[in-house]
C-alpha cells in the first residue's frame, strides 16, 4: 500500500469530518494570530510612508520660496549698485534714475526709491508718493517678508543706499499671488499656493501672515515658512 492510498483511508468517514473542521479552526487561530500583525506592519509603514512624503513636500515648498526670495535678493543687489553709482553721479539726470528702475528686466517687481525724509521719489509702477510712505518700518531693513494689501499677496525688502551723508531707502517687491480673478483674455493668474498645489498634487493653503497659528485640526499638517 502506498503512501496515496493510506491518506485516503485516513480521510474517510468520520475523520474526514473532524479533519476539516480542524483545519477550519486551525485556519482561524491562523487568521487571529496574524491578522493584528499584518495590520500593525501595514499601519507602521503607511505612518512612514506618510511622515517621509510630508517632509519631501516640506523640502520642496521650503526651496521654491526660497527660489523667489534668492530673485529678490539678486535684483535688489543689482539695483543698489547701478541706483549708487548713478546717486553718487553729482551731474545725474532724474531720467537715468527712472531708466535703471523701469528696465525690462524688472517687469515683474515693483520698485520704489525713497529719499532720506521719507518720500518716494522714483517708482516703476503703482504710483506712490506720499510722505513716511515705508515709515514706520514694520520689518527690519534687508529682511524679506509677506507684504498683502490691495489685491495681492508680495514678497517685499526694504534696504539702504547710503550716498555720501544720506541714506536712499530702496524697496523692491516680487507679487506672488493675486487675491482675485477676472474672466477675461487679459488677466494673468497669479498664485504661489495653486504652483505648490498642483506640483504636488496636494491640497495648499498658505496663510500670509506671521501670527498665524498652526491648525489643530489632525487631519492637515502645519509649518511656518521662514526666510
Amino acid at each position: 500500500m502506498n503512501l496515496l492510498q493510506v491518506i485516503k483511508r485516513f480521510f474517510k468517514g468520520d475523520r474526514k469530518f473532524l479533519t476539516i473542521v480542524f483545519f477550519i479552526l486551525f485556519a482561524i487561530l491562523l487568521i487571529g494570530i496574524i491578522t493584528p500583525v499584518i495590520i500593525s506592519n501595514t499601519s507602521e509603514n503607511w505612518n512612514n510612508e506618510l511622515e517621509s512624503e510630508i517632509q519631501s513636500a516640506q523640502k520642496y515648498i521650503n526651496s521654491k520660496l526660497n527660489e523667489k526670495e534668492n530673485q529678490l535678493l539678486k535684483c535688489n543687489s543689482e539695483l543698489k549698485q547701478k541706483l549708487h553709482s548713478t546717486l553718487n553721479n553729482i551731474d545725474y539726470a532724474y531720467g537715468e534714475l527712472i531708466s535703471t528702475i523701469t528696465d525690462t528686466k524688472y517687469d515683474k517687481l515693483i520698485i520704489k526709491i525713497i529719499a532720506p525724509n521719507g518720500r518716494v521719489i522714483a517708482w516703476n509702477k503703482m504710483v506712490v508718493n506720499r510722505k513716511n510712505d515705508i515709515f514706520p518700518l514694520n520689518y527690519p531693513l534687508g529682511e524679506i517678508h509677506f507684504e498683502t494689501s490691495g489685491l495681492e499677496t508680495r514678497l517685499a525688502l526694504i534696504d539702504t543706499i547710503r550716498i555720501q551723508n544720506d541714506i536712499f531707502y530702496l524697496q523692491v517687491e516680487k507679487p506672488i499671488e493675486k487675491l482675485y480673478s477676472l474672466q477675461n483674455r487679459y488677466y494673468e493668474n497669479l498664485s504661489f499656493q495653486n504652483e505648490l498645489s498642483d506640483n504636488l498634487n496636494l491640497d495648499i493653503q498658505i496663510k500670509y501672515d506671521p501670527f498665524a497659528r498652526p491648525s489643530k485640526d489632525g487631519r492637515i499638517y502645519s509649518f511656518p515658512l521662514l526666510n
